[in-house]
């Protein structure tokens, strides 16, 4: 069973809070994604989580063990790929990770089952005995997972794994970390300052500004909302008995049903009103809750 608390944790650089009070715990597998702008303290405290840095007050436990009094039993759960970390030049792909497993105390054949292994899962075979002077950024991201996963810790963390990345390779990333967290029992703790990767992903969502954590969906209910796509773009006004809201952009709409009203009585509704559906599902406001809390004098800090 994976268990990790995070107490009181915060981090000060010279006066300036970078990671405030917070307060967190993990456990069991899923994914968990903390989102926020740049500055808001996500790397910083992956950084604490890791034990790459040392907090200025507070602790963090993983599977009972303090970090900093029992640092090598609570790191040796965890694989982290933090703020993009470049491998060795001269090094090949599997030499980076034989080398993660000889860290790790491996034995050469434990080792050779857990590169085998993470090669795999990556899908770096192609390119595996390469130096890593030559990699694409695609490709280092791939290897920095695999840098994670090697020898199989059940808890992964991986700091915006997919920065820098076009879409093809983002879209790839993000299955691959999907695989990740749905198969055996591993946590995936991720950052990123995207939205939609973060609710795509992500079974427990995490909101950080100015080093706090301001939201925490384990604790907070997300209205539900029906997104249906058009054929054609549709410039009318929809009022309906089972709507209780209802916002269009163009070729989509988005409805708040009213709580007595089914989701097929929504859908029959509008084909009745002249919609011209091609496709639904179902999204949550957490659009909206995080703009609202990463207001600066007024202005939502959208992220591109």
């Amino acid at each position: 069973m994976i268990d990790v608390i995070l107490k009181n944790l915060s981090k000060i650089y010279r006066g300036n809070p970078a990671v405030q009070d917070v307060n967190l715990s993990f456990h069991g597998s899923g994914c968990i994604g903390i989102l926020g702008p740049n500055g808001a303290g996500k790397s910083t405290l992956l950084k604490l989580l890791t034990g790459l840095i040392p907090p200025t007050s507070g602790t963090v436990s993983v599977n009972g063990f303090d970090l900093i009094k029992d640092r090598l039993d609570a790191l040796s759960v965890m694989g982290a790929s933090i703020e993009s970390a470049k491998p060795y030049p001269y090094l090949t792909g599997k030499e980076v990770l034989e080398f993660i497993c000889a860290i790790r105390k491996r034995d050469d054949k434990a080792c050779a089952s857990y590169v085998a292994d993470a090669v795999r899962i990556t899908g770096m075979n192609e390119y595996i005995d390469r130096k890593t002077s030559t990699y694409s950024t695609g490709m280092l991201h791939r290897l920095a997972i695999a840098s994670a996963i090697v020898c199989e810790p059940p808890v992964i963390i991986l700091d915006e794994p997919t920065d820098g990345l076009d879409p093809r390779g983002a879209k790839e990333v993000r299955a691959l970390i999907k695989k990740l967290s749905t198969s055996g029992d591993r946590l995936v703790i991720l950052t990123s300052h995207i939205l939609e990767e973060i609710e795509e992903l992500c079974d427990r969502r995490i909101i950080m500004t100015s080093g706090k954590v301001e939201y925490d969906s384990m604790f907070s209910e997300e209205e539900e909302w029906i997104e249906i796509r058009t054929e054609i773009p549709f410039d009318k006004s929809l009022h309906s008995p089972v709507i209780r809201d209802c916002r269009i952009e163009g070729d989509i709409i988005r409805v708040r049903t009213l709580e007595k009203s089914s989701n097929h009585e929504v859908l029959e509704e509008l084909v009745r009103m002249g919609v011209r559906i091609k496709s639904f599902n179902l999204v949550t406001n957490f659009e909206d809750v995080y703009f609202n809390l990463t207001k600066v004098e007024g202005v939502a800090l959208k992220q591109l």
